[in-house]
């Protein structure tokens, strides 16, 4: 009886992204094996297999049980997104395969995000590119930091894969800060994909000047958020946000991003002055508003700390802060106020 252990990549995760040589390594498992998380993307496909998961970090134990029941004579399916040999767990298993000499091990191969995502964007991957992974779980971020400078040297296009977590909510805009310190362009086209091929999958284009940094949301009840400011937790205040000139305040002052709810006709008629306003009589009327704006404030205080967006009334999600403008494409926003 044959000991197989086939390492799959899945790709982004649908099964229309399945490469066929995957379907047949699946299909032909009697066990599927992998992090929870990607399991799921596939159990649904074949109920009647046998399931064995574990959580984060514990690819070693997954590896090496996957090795041991291929070597107890079950053909076994170890499961991993993208490609199995880009970040995947072909070389851990294969680390692992010289203990288990029986055991055959097929690496099959995925569509990696490099490709999944590049398509959607249109075709950025289609001269000279090279792959960093901006996770320091295994690698030294002197180490990280060294590969985008030489990278930026050779003029190479850049895919980042691991960009951000909520333990390093700061690493992809760390990034960028080093790419603009080597030399790359402000301007330099970038692109950031999204949920690759499931629900919820978004894709856009701006230059590295404006690249967002991943950010995390949560909501607050108004003693906490007190609490929370006394405590001086936050690097980053409204009242300390400069806006520019071309910034319009009207979704904030009186539309959909008025978390609370205020309703103030002379706040509104202020809006409608200033924005029809030219010359002289506008910056006028940007002073008689902003001073009714400090009156009446509108807006729930915001704060960030550490990537996080804390709002009084709700929840704000899809946001796409840069370094320089914390609002940018404020109108691509989605607000869940928390009281109707």
């Amino acid at each position: 009886m044959a000991k197989r252990l086939y390492v799959v990549g899945l790709g982004p995760g649908d099964p229309r992204y399945f490469t066929g040589q995957a379907r047949a390594a699946l299909e032909d498992a009697q066990v599927l094996c992998g992090y929870t998380v990607y399991v799921e993307l596939i159990r649904g496909l074949y109920p009647d297999k046998e399931i064995y998961t574990t959580p984060m970090t514990r690819e070693i134990d997954r590896c090496r049980w996957a090795l041991e029941a291929a070597e107890g004579g079950r053909t076994v399916a170890l499961v991993c997104s993208g490609d199995a040999g880009v970040y995947g767990m072909a070389g851990p298993v294969l680390q692992l395969a010289p203990r288990f000499p029986e055991v055959e091990v097929e690496v099959v191969p995925g569509v990696t995000s490099a490709l999944s995502g590049g398509a959607l964007l249109g075709a950025p991957v289609g001269h000279d590119f090279c792959v960093i992974s901006l996770s320091d779980l295994l690698t030294p971020w002197a180490v990280i930091e060294n590969r985008l400078r030489c990278a930026a040297a050779g003029d190479f296009t850049i895919v980042l894969y691991n960009p951000a977590s909520h333990k390093r909510p700061d690493y992809l805009r760390r990034a960028c800060g080093i790419l603009l310190d080597a030399g790359v362009s402000p301007g330099t086209v970038c692109g950031y994909v999204r949920n690759t091929g499931r629900a919820g999958e978004e894709r856009h284009i701006l230059p590295l000047a404006e690249l967002g940094v991943a950010v995390r949301v949560d909501t607050l009840p108004w003693e906490g958020y007190t609490a929370a400011l006394a405590a001086g937790k936050f690097d980053l205040y409204l009242g300390e946000v400069t806006l520019t000139g071309d910034f319009d305040p009207a979704p904030l002052l009186t539309g959909a991003l008025n978390y609370g709810r205020h309703d103030s006709w002379e706040l509104a008629q202020a809006v409608d002055a200033w924005r029809g306003a030219q010359g002289n009589d506008r910056i006028r009327a940007a002073e008689e508003l902003w001073i009714r704006f400090a009156q009446e404030a509108p807006i729930a205080p915001v704060c960030f700390q550490r990537g996080s967006l804390l709002v009084r009334w709700g929840m704000a999600s899809n946001l796409q802060p840069t370094r320089g403008n914390p609002f940018y494409r404020m109108e691509e926003w989605t607000t869940t106020a928390a009281y109707k």
